[in-house]
């Protein structure tokens, strides 16, 4: 230990005595993130000339934090206290010497080249002093800091350094070639600077690897790492920066969380005076303790909160009933009030109408809110609620199981009627799956060598962000070969028991059943994949009909629109492909008259996206859940609205809850809470 002392105090930095603490959780100004001043950049010999990729990065950067410093403020500012430490392999000691400093100074510390760990408790806003050193750091250096949750990265199955890439491109949207290489070499000559956030919410078989990874790229550059040191993820936490200065964020004092709860506009002010008074006279009572924490403190405005019209704070829920200690006799008891206070404050607000009533804010229900947000509480992992994650909430593969067997029976049924109507629609529909075997395949083989985007990264399943390689779309072609295998056994089932022709293979004659096995299977197979090909080839040229940055669009809203559309445009595609392979071998092969089967092209096709389009299978899954009211229809208005209300925040691609506190707290109203099975990437099986 003493040796890596020596190390730290020879990396340590001078810095200044100043008065005052650090602002936390609330402290950030809404127009923190004003125009930097001019700075001369100047570029990395190796970085590729990409024009702007790190000036878009960075616009990309304070945009998103701006958004998030608009929430956190949207109470008032809230001064947190923190002391300066020393860390060692045993946790943090008091570093003699050296006392409190203000947050410019950490600024300095980081953008002169020094590292940082910021420890604290739950609640005690680590993750808010990460986004506020976002602009300490870039208004002191030309090197660009980012925040990476940490909560969204699996260093069991993806590399730092990947993942690290793959939240830059979702953060700008830069997927072309040089942008991709320009933000990698400005990884690697340290032209970003990693503000990693959240290290307790790395998984704990894990936590020394990750430890190792973030050492390793590190190194000896500037960064700053934040985490709860648990016992469990201590020694992990300290060594992954073993010579950074060590900041511990403290409890918010009495008098500042007085005047944090009087700051309301004047209306409403008379109603916080008794409780604002009381947390100043009784810094050690029951809701002083618990108020300061920053969350809390928030969540406290954010419950009692009202507009100012007097018809909305005469029927205004008091703060003063915090007071009641047979109520609340203990801090516990008015945290796990608060967090579930939260969803009724937000969908439950009320306004003036015209007419002089109140009316809601939004058309959500609050009980129905609650329902819904206690479900993805309970089945959201990692904290992540991604519209291609809905999927797995659902008995998706059951469903497709029953529809098999119901197209069995209604192809079936129909063939009766319909000359050669049960072979068309089983080949048409096995060439719609070849097609979207060919398009996925085509589609990650096209981006791996073509110019347009040579990495590109899908939706992240299990923590890793890809399209799918050769086994899992092998596997989903297998899901989808055994699927329309049993819809064909179903159909000849019903067939046989409305007395068909037992000489009848696939609806077809004996003859046209031989030559079918021999040439309709391939050709389908083959137009399928040739034409999967193709499409691929379409959509990646072009943009307008393709979700091309769909996966990696810093707006979870965005991507559920981008991937929409590329599924139209697949279905549109697939449509034209497997009309013209159909008609051909119609022409070729079949008898002259009208080739009925055209009629069943849109089937095909259909197999096509539900399989290989994930914003299909989501809208299924969510149509489910809609049946069983776990879910409400207009969901993606749903979630903004939860993201407006402060209950969910924006991380790339995703929506996230705020915090793992209120996610647990609302997950223990949902009714099946504890009895979810997961796999082993987490998932609900």
């Amino acid at each position: 230990m003493a040796e890596q002392r020596d190390q730290q105090d020879s990396r340590r930095f001078n810095i200044p005595k100043a008065r005052g603490g650090v602002a936390g959780d609330h402290n950030i100004q809404v127009n923190l993130f004003s125009a930097p001043p001019e700075r001369s950049v100047t570029a990395h010999p190796s970085i590729p000339s990409s024009p702007g990729a790190l000036e878009v990065l960075r616009a990309s950067v304070n945009k998103v934090v701006s958004e998030q410093v608009r929430l956190l403020t949207n109470r008032g500012l809230l001064v947190v206290p923190w002391s300066l430490q020393t860390s060692g392999t045993d946790g943090p000691e008091p570093a003699a010497g050296i006392s409190p400093t203000c947050d410019d100074d950490l600024g300095d510390l980081v953008a002169g080249g020094g590292q940082l760990i910021v420890v604290g408790d739950s609640q005690s806003g680590k993750t808010t002093l990460a986004t506020r050193m976002v602009k300490l750091i870039a208004d002191r250096t030309d090197k660009q800091p980012v925040v990476f949750t940490l909560a969204t990265w699996n260093p069991r199955t993806t590399r730092l350094k990947a993942w690290m890439l793959d939240v830059l491109r979702s953060t700008s949207r830069q997927n072309g070639t040089s942008q991709v290489a320009a933000l990698a070499a400005a990884l690697d000559a340290g032209e970003i600077i990693p503000v990693f956030d959240g290290f307790d919410e790395i998984d704990e078989a894990f936590c020394g690897k990750a430890s190792q990874a973030i050492n390793l790229f590190v190194d000896d550059r500037p960064a700053v790492l934040t985490g709860i040191p648990r016992p469990s993820h201590s020694r992990a936490l300290y060594a992954a920066l073993p010579g950074a200065e060590v900041i511990e964020l403290a409890p918010v004092e009495a008098s500042e969380v007085a005047r944090y709860l009087l700051n309301v506009p004047k209306p409403e002010r008379a109603r916080w005076r008794a409780i604002s008074a009381l947390v100043e006279a009784e810094p050690r009572s029951t809701v002083a303790a618990a108020l300061s924490s920053p969350l809390i403190a928030w969540l406290t405005k954010s419950v009692y909160a009202t507009g100012p019209e007097p018809a909305a704070l005469a029927t205004a829920r008091d703060a003063t009933e915090l007071l009641d200690e047979d109520r609340f006799p203990t801090q516990a008891a008015i945290e796990n009030h608060l967090l579930g206070s939260l969803v009724t404050a937000v969908f439950g607000l009320r306004v003036a109408s015209p007419d002089g009533d109140l009316a809601p804010v939004n058309e959500f229900p609050p009980q129905d809110a609650k329902r819904w947000l206690s479900f993805l509480s309970e089945h959201a992992v990692r904290r992540i609620i991604a519209f291609w994650e809905i999927r797995y909430y659902a008995p998706l593969y059951r469903l497709a199981l029953a529809a098999a067997a119901l197209a069995g029976v209604t192809v079936g049924v129909l063939n009766r009627s319909v000359p050669v109507f049960a072979g068309t629609a089983t080949l048409l529909s096995l060439a719609g799956l070849c097609f979207g075997f060919g398009w996925a395949r085509g589609y990650a083989a096209g981006r791996a060598r073509g110019p347009a985007d040579p990495a590109r990264a899908g939706y992240a399943r299990g923590g890793v962000n890809k399209d799918g390689d050769m086994r899992s779309h092998t596997l989903r072609l297998a899901q989808g070969l055994l699927l329309i295998t049993l819809s064909y056994a179903v159909c000849r089932i019903t067939m046989l028991g409305l007395a068909e022709p037992a000489g009848w293979l696939l609806g077809l004659s004996p003859g046209q059943a031989r030559l079918g096995a021999v040439l309709a299977t391939p050709v389908a197979v083959g137009v399928g994949i040739l034409g999967g090909r193709i499409a691929a080839a379409v959509l990646r040229a072009a943009p307008w009909l393709d979700a091309k940055t769909g996966a990696r669009t810093a707006d979870p809203l965005v991507v559920i629109r981008n991937d929409r559309r590329s599924g139209i445009g697949l279905f549109l595609l697939a449509c034209v492909i497997l009309a013209v392979g159909y008609l051909v071998y119609y022409v070729a092969v079949m008898p002259l008259g009208f080739p009925n089967g055209i009629y069943l092209v849109p089937m095909g096709a259909s197999v096509a996206v539900f399989f290989w389009n994930e914003w299909a299978c989501y809208k299924v899954a969510h149509l489910w859940l809609l049946s069983h009211h776990l879910l409400p229809w207009r969901f993606e208005q749903f979630l903004q609205t939860c993201h407006d209300g402060g209950i969910l925040r924006k991380n790339g691609n995703h929506f996230e809850f705020r915090h793992q506190r209120l996610q647990d707290c609302l997950a223990e109203s949902y009714p099946g809470h504890g009895r979810t099975r997961r796999n082993a990437s987490g998932h609900r099986v």
